[in-house]
């Protein structure tokens, strides 16, 4: 065997063994992001399509700016670590973005409830 495969096996077998001693998991970490997202996903489908669309209907508005400003900020916090992991340019545009409208909905709902729009 040369130098180069037994020097990469004995690394290897450091790395796995540094692995199996930390307390991180990555399989439950995935599994965890896993969930988070597709709740994610199913509370949107089955609780803010319809809130937004009876909110429409009804002219609450300040329920629709609250759905906006709650999936804005979400979308700002789920697309800068994806830039920051992927380097890909549109996860930050997306980001900030979404982040600049979920804001500025927030604000429209605050000062809709305070009654001053």
């Amino acid at each position: 065997m040369s130098y180069l495969a037994e020097n990469y096996e004995s690394h290897k077998e450091e790395i796995l063994a540094k692995s199996r001693k930390s307390k991180n998991d990555e399989g439950m970490q995935n599994a965890r992001l896993d969930g988070i997202t597709l709740g994610f996903i199913i509370s949107f489908a089955v609780i803010e399509i319809p809130m937004f669309i009876i909110s429409i209907i009804t002219g609450q508005y300040i329920v629709v700016a609250a759905l906006c400003a709650l999936n804005g900020i979400g979308s700002l916090g789920r697309n800068i670590p994806m830039y920051r992991f992927t380097g890909k340019k549109r996860y930050l545009v997306w980001g900030i973005f979404f982040g600049i409208l979920g804001i500025i909905m927030f604000v429209f709902f605050i000062l809709y409830a305070l009654h001053k729009f």
